[in-house]
């Protein structure tokens, strides 16, 4: 399974972490983002805190589908997202070195 090109990982949610290989591909993404210097959001990782450690019920921040996110959690999300994209654009970065060009 490759990773979504978008640097998320999937929903924290009844029909994904059903399935036995649900952490290993979140592990993948997250490997993977690291090797190829992507930034990634970690959404599972959100809603799983939401879940664990908030005792939030699934019905609390996922649809009825058992998969999809509601729009509380979209609320929550797209908030996490800015916070995280303002904390990244104050990070120093690396310079792009291209080729030596001559100038004639």
């Amino acid at each position: 399974m490759t990773p979504s090109p978008r640097g998320e990982v999937p929903q924290y949610a009844p029909k994904v972490i059903a399935k036995p290989k649900a952490g290993g591909m979140v592990s993948l993404i997250v490997t993977t983002a690291k090797a190829e210097h992507v930034c990634l959001f970690h959404r599972f990782d959100l809603m799983r805190y939401w879940h664990e450690t908030e005792h939030l019920p699934f019905k609390a921040f996922v649809s009825p589908d058992g998969l999809h996110m509601n729009d509380w959690s979209y609320a929550c999300l797209a908030k996490a997202l800015g916070l995280a994209i303002a904390e990244a654009a104050e990070r120093p970065t690396a310079t792009a070195i291209g080729p030596s060009i001559a100038l004639r």
